[in-house]
């Protein structure tokens, strides 16, 4: 086989951000240079993109694949500068690079591997090339050493993985991940411009009121909106110092102490949150860069549980509305937010209405559906918790209560809130939290903060209940050590533990799925006041090691095999019908009516690799992502 291997230096008027879908699709986009190797030959370099190189040309007549570094982007780009729209295989050594959980950048991966470093001035020659600006002499051979370079690393790379193979169901979940990202979503242009009108006019209604309030004046003696610095200055002054008003860590930091500030104070916050809110940017950029459609949505094993994280215009960090608004049509919610949101949360609520922006290929209908609870059915299963699974199998049936309202009934929680707040202290517990970290979910949710004693009391209730959550921690924590420390392959809890070597010690987690989680460069550690043993493991993604906590090596499994279930469905639907988004535990389907059944069918089928546990989902048909446009 002749393996191709290749990597592109580009410009374009459309910003990466968007993914190389609308990236190569720029009016600006310009190749400015391509490197390429055919197996072990030399590496060569062009600037000429008249036709396809020779010898990449005669590679292809001849059973081939070409490898790259991210190779949607280098796909995108080969098929828009050549002409070409051959198939050919694709190996991305990034995917691969998040599947084995090292760097998946290709100068973080070759450190880590020990391969050397990149060029760094190639790095301000291709800063020059997108603004535009002609290079020098000495700064085009600077250029092709770069792109070379790439190339070369990128082929030593690919060696380290060459003989280590992605098991068949992540293989899946790849291929049906690039379907989606090509396949895309349709923008309602209309919507989506309407929408942002509203949002930009709040926005400087905001800045007005912030600059007339504070009178904060810039360098050129005009008004500006209100900074970070300045709400920094303001609460240090109010006795408060704080590190961050990111806006998690505002929303905690007022809730703790928000009683205590100032009026003054407050009202600067809520002038801050309103003209800083970065919710309306994802629907801006679809509006100015005049999308008819959303692609790469979805990044392959983009999360340590081996979900997609968000690439493109990031959807999956989009929130619905937790008020309701998602839930009526689309003008009325418009209404409603303007009418009833206080300061501080207009804009946020506004920019949740992107949803309602996205819709169906023309003429079809979106099927939401998704898994319910599904979460807590995986830990029961997990952990052996057939009494659990019985509740489950009851309340699908319609013969009994389901674990949410039963726990809240033996709480006593109050009537309104009791079944929302036991699904956030279900897994709460499950997951290992304390009580701060719970108050703050608590929180997030729009729900009154049950304080510090309460919030422990809670937690007690839940693991006094279900003794088997805590014991099904330290069994797997303890055989994960087990294998690292002998290398003896081990099995527990219906996932099985393997000692790897790719580069660094590794720890392989094979789930029910027949899927591999991996954690990188493992240690094994002693923890916690009684000195028992854990692990830790670089967290590549974060860019820090981390140690496996017994809550949260159980979080991570529960939520990787309840991740499974949803590409499992997804593979049995995208055959006959578009799977365009998975939120989660949620399919996002882009069908004709006559499949929405077949559809429900698969959703609530058994699951063969999960014998035992019993799956339900609740699924609505709509006009768009929007709840509100729901189709009776």
């Amino acid at each position: 086989m002749k393996i191709i291997y290749t990597d592109f230096e580009t410009a374009s008027d459309v910003d990466i951000s968007l993914g190389p879908t609308a990236y190569v699709r720029g009016k600006g986009f310009k190749a400015e240079s391509v490197a390429w190797a055919v197996n072990g030959g030399r590496v060569c370099y062009t600037r000429e993109f008249s036709k396809v190189p020779a010898p990449i040309a005669q590679a292809m007549t001849q059973d081939h694949c070409f490898v790259a570094h991210n190779s949607d982007f280098d796909r995108a780009v080969f098929h828009r500068v050549f002409k070409s729209h051959r198939k050919s295989e694709w190996i991305d050594t990034a995917a691969l690079c998040r599947y084995f959980s090292v760097p998946a950048s290709l100068d973080g991966a070759a450190a880590y591997f020990g391969l050397g470093q990149k060029l760094e001035a190639g790095k301000a020659i291709l800063k020059k090339l997108r603004e535009g600006v002609p290079l020098e002499k000495a700064e085009q051979k600077e250029l092709e050493q770069y792109n070379k370079q790439d190339v070369t690393l990128l082929r030593s790379l690919y060696g380290i993985f060459q003989s280590r193979y992605m098991d068949p169901f992540a293989r899946s979940m790849l291929d049906m991940i690039d379907r989606m990202n090509k396949s895309g979503i349709v923008v309602n242009k209309g919507r989506a411009q309407s929408l942002l009108a509203v949002i930009l006019t709040e926005k400087d209604r905001f800045r007005a009121l912030s600059e007339k309030s504070f009178g904060v004046y810039g360098k050129d003696k005009k008004p500006v909106a209100c900074s970070a610095d300045q709400v920094k200055k303001y609460l240090a002054k109010a006795g408060h110092s704080v590190d961050s008003i990111a806006e998690k860590e505002l929303e905690d930091f007022l809730t703790e102490q928000g009683a205590k500030l100032p009026k003054k104070c407050l009202e600067l916050i809520s002038f801050y949150r309103e003209i800083q809110s970065r919710g309306a940017d994802k629907l801006k950029l679809i509006v100015e860069n005049d999308l008819s459609a959303v692609h790469d949505s979805s990044v392959f094993y983009g999360t340590h549980t081996g979900r997609p994280a968000g690439g493109g215009i990031n959807l999956l960090n989009v929130k619905r509305s937790s008020q309701g608004d998602d839930e009526r049509p689309f003008a009325q919610a418009v209404k409603r937010i303007q009418k009833t949101a206080q300061r501080g949360e207009r804009v946020k609520r506004l920019s949740s209405l992107l949803w309602a922006c996205l819709e169906p290929d023309y003429g079809k209908i979106m099927v939401r559906s998704d898994l319910s609870a599904i979460e807590p059915r995986v830990g029961a299963w997990l952990r052996d918790d057939l009494a659990t699974l019985e509740i489950y199998r009851q309340a699908d049936a319609g013969t009994g209560k389901d674990e949410y309202t039963i726990f809240g009934d033996s709480m006593n929680f109050p009537k309104e809130i009791s079944r929302n707040l036991s699904k956030i202290v279900i897994l709460a517990a499950c997951y290992g939290m304390g009580p701060p970290r719970l108050r703050a979910q608590i929180r997030s949710y729009g729900m009154p903060d049950p304080g510090e004693t309460e919030a422990a009391r809670i937690l007690e209730g839940y693991h006094r209940r279900n003794p088997s959550v805590k014991r099904v921690w330290f069994n797997l924590i303890k055989e994960a050590v087990r294998t690292i420390e002998t290398g003896a392959a081990g099995f527990v809890h219906n996932v099985g533990f393997r000692r790897t070597y790719i580069g660094r010690e590794g720890l392989a987690v094979v789930l029910p799925s027949g899927r591999v989680k991996h954690y990188a460069d493992v240690r094994v550690e002693t923890s916690g006041s009684k000195g028992w043993k854990t692990f830790s493991y670089l967290n590549a993604r974060k860019g820090f090691r981390e140690t496996a906590k017994p809550g949260g090596l159980y979080e991570n499994l529960v939520q990787a095999i309840a991740f499974d279930v949803s590409v499992e469905k997804a593979l049995k639907i995208q055959p006959f019908a578009p799977v365009k988004l998975i939120i989660h535990d949620e399919l996002n389907v882009s069908t004709e009516p006559k499949q929405v059944e077949r559809i429900k069918k698969i959703m609530r089928a058994p699951v063969p690799w999960l014998p035992g546990m019993p799956v339900n989902s609740k699924t609505v048909v709509c006009s768009s992502f929007h709840k509100g446009d729901v189709i009776k």
